[in-house]
């Protein structure tokens, strides 16, 4: 009998940890499909940008996107464990991040602005929020 409780204890342990999972995968929050969209006869790099599953109970809840722009162009909306892929030509950019939740976080230091340069190569972008609020990116490959 005791056997039997702690497999039922491990199955419902299981089932509620993949019921609070958030699936990697594309993001399906896209607003410039210019961007997502690789040219064939133009040298450009692969921009991948990630959002990883944020710190429970933050400022802001779970339910707020991290937007990721190109200069001034919305190019993307990821939530927890999502990512989008931008094509960029060969040139330099800004690539920035900030909260939905709060847009106007890159006055109050709370998004991240990178000066990147596309250079044909493949580009891989992580970004977080943390307890604060705050979104964080930093070039991973």
């Amino acid at each position: 009998m005791r056997g039997i409780t702690c497999v039922l204890v491990l199955v419902a342990a299981c089932l509620t940890i993949s019921g609070c999972a958030r699936p990697f995968g594309p993001t399906p929050y896209t607003f410039d499909q210019s961007l997502l969209t690789q040219k064939q006869d133009t040298k450009q790099s692969k921009i991948t940008v990630h959002r990883s599953v944020q710190v429970r109970g933050n400022l802001s809840g779970d339910n707020c996107k991290t937007l990721v722009f190109i200069n001034d162009t919305k190019a993307a909306a990821l939530a927890q464990n999502k990512y989008v892929v931008l094509y960029l030509d060969v040139g330099e950019y800004k690539l920035r991040v900030t909260g939905e939740c709060n847009p106007e976080s890159e006055w109050f230091e709370m998004g991240q602005i990178l000066h990147i340069v596309s250079d044909g190569s493949e580009q891989v972008y992580e970004t977080e929020v943390d307890a604060f609020s705050r979104v964080r990116m930093s070039r991973t490959h």
